[in-house]
């Protein structure tokens, strides 16, 4: 696939910043499996790609979650079907679909305080539970009157 891969209305990914092996695959498929390369494993330059904004690939490279290869280049494998084409292009989704969550900016959490009567709440809460667990001891009393 040489056209570019569309990501949304100002966001081109060309060509030339990605590309694709195919090699063979593991799992079901029986002689044709030794026969056929239907795996897929295609490579994003994100550091080079000019179209990306920076916060885009910084986002990139801190996900835990992907791969990358020797050089940096971000790493998606694909083999989920025996067909190649079907594999293709289930990989340029998935590539579509990182770079569109790191292109989300996260909301800013703003911290709140609870209130009066959530404070009361949880307090007489504990209150009771004390109560509670402090009837159930037993409390022994040694007297010298007997």
């Amino acid at each position: 696939m040489k056209s570019p891969l569309i990501i949304n209305d100002t966001i081109t990914i060309e060509a030339d910043n990605i590309s694709m092996y195919a090699v063979r695959s593991s799992g079901p498929g029986g002689q044709n499996v030794n026969k056929t390369s239907t795996k897929i494993q295609l490579l994003f330059d994100y550091i080079q790609c000019e179209s990306l904004p920076d916060y885009a690939k910084t986002a990139l490279s801190q996900k835990k979650s992907l791969r990358f290869d020797s050089e940096g280049k971000l790493l998606i494998t694909v083999q989920e079907t025996r067909s190649q084409k079907t594999n293709i292009e289930i990989a340029y989704k998935k590539l579509r679909d990182i770079i569109l969550r790191a292109l989300e900016i996260p909301k800013k959490r703003t911290k709140t305080t609870p209130s009066y009567s959530d404070i009361e709440e949880r307090l007489s809460k504990k209150k009771k539970q004390s109560e509670k667990k402090q009837y159930r001891t037993k409390k022994i009393t040694i007297s010298d009157d007997e």
